[in-house]
């Protein structure tokens, strides 16, 4: 019979110590992932329950808004008008010096909010410095929103796909489907007076531009020392070939695929079939929820994976371990 050296582990140890130290340690690890996870389902549900509540608030305010600046129930068109005359009065055109001067946290979300300010930020501060029309068009939809209209954000691209400027589609019921541009005051129509279209506009560039000539206002060169002129001085970025329902920015190096395919998909128009949602377009505060839920289900499945992962190298250690003390009493 064998006998174990005297510095050996005995059979107890081996049985014993081995699995109390395996069993803290997976005690440890599952507490302080408990403790994670707890942190991060708070965190997400404090972030969306703010997000949500903001946008609410900002809500309540702009309908009282909406609703003096035009009476409830009023012909769809007269509300577009009197929205689109109101924001044009009341939103000061910023320049960078006007966003320099701004306190604190304004001033940080007017530089360096991916998604730009919303509608409550433009009435209260004015239009964003680089894109004005996007201001404009914001604070416009959340008006007829309010009224009940249903509006839909355009992005009018330059040669390279970028959105440029931002008008919107408003649905007018039985006077049909009008494209309107906030910033400018346009109403786009046919010769003859009737609501021109946006596949219309999209089929005759010429009426865009004409239309555009003809401006109430005056265009605006946002981002330098405020700039007025009677007409667009980069035609390419108020070209009507190329409008969408979202800005193709958006999916970055491959938009040109992105929009090839639609079209084979769906026909000419086939880049029409994608359409940012309003509140998307609308509320930057959602954005932010979004992306704090996307995060947390990713560290989610992070976390899910790791934990199996973890599970399978400790049964492979027990199993090492139970195997080794095996050997060793065969050995005795």
């Amino acid at each position: 019979m064998r006998v174990l050296p005297p510095d050996s582990p005995s059979h107890d140890q081996l049985d014993e110590g081995g699995g109390a130290d395996t069993g803290l340690s997976q005690a440890r690890t599952q507490g302080f992932g408990r403790r994670r996870w707890l942190i991060l389902s708070i965190g997400t549900v404090l972030v969306n329950l703010s997000c949500f509540i903001s946008v609410a608030i900002d809500r309540a305010n702009i309908r009282k808004v909406a609703f003096d600046v035009v009476r409830p129930g009023s012909e769809k068109k007269s509300i577009v008008d009197a929205c689109m005359e109101f924001v044009h009065g009341e939103v000061n055109d910023n320049s960078d010096a006007n966003i320099a001067a701004l306190p604190f946290w304004p001033r940080m979300n007017y530089l360096w909010n991916p998604r730009r300010v919303g509608p409550a930020t433009v009435f209260v501060y004015g239009n964003h410095h680089i894109a004005p029309c996007q201001s404009h068009s914001r604070a416009t939809m959340a008006l007829l929103e309010a009224h009940g209209i249903t509006v839909r954000a355009i992005a009018l691209h330059n040669s390279a796909l970028r959105g440029s400027h931002g008008i919107l589609e408003v649905d007018l019921g039985e006077e049909g489907t009008a494209v309107v541009d906030p910033q400018y005051g346009i109403t786009y129509r046919r010769p003859d007076g009737r609501f021109a279209t946006l596949r219309e506009l999209h089929a005759d560039p010429a009426l865009g531009f004409s239309n555009q000539r003809s401006a109430k206002r005056r265009f605006i060169q946002g981002g330098h020392p405020i700039v007025e002129i009677d007409y667009p001085v980069d035609e390419d970025g108020y070209r009507m070939d190329f409008p969408a329902y979202c800005n193709f920015r958006d999916f970055g190096p491959f938009r040109f695929m992105v929009r090839d395919m639609l079209n084979t998909w769906f026909g000419d128009f086939g880049y029409l079939a994608v359409r940012w949602p309003n509140w998307y377009v609308l509320w930057p505060a959602y954005n932010l929820a979004a992306a704090v839920n996307i995060l947390a289900f990713l560290c989610f499945l992070t976390g899910l994976v790791m934990r199996i992962r973890s599970r399978r190298r400790l049964s492979a250690q027990d199993t090492t371990g139970c195997r080794t003390a095996h050997n060793i009493r065969l050995s005795v």
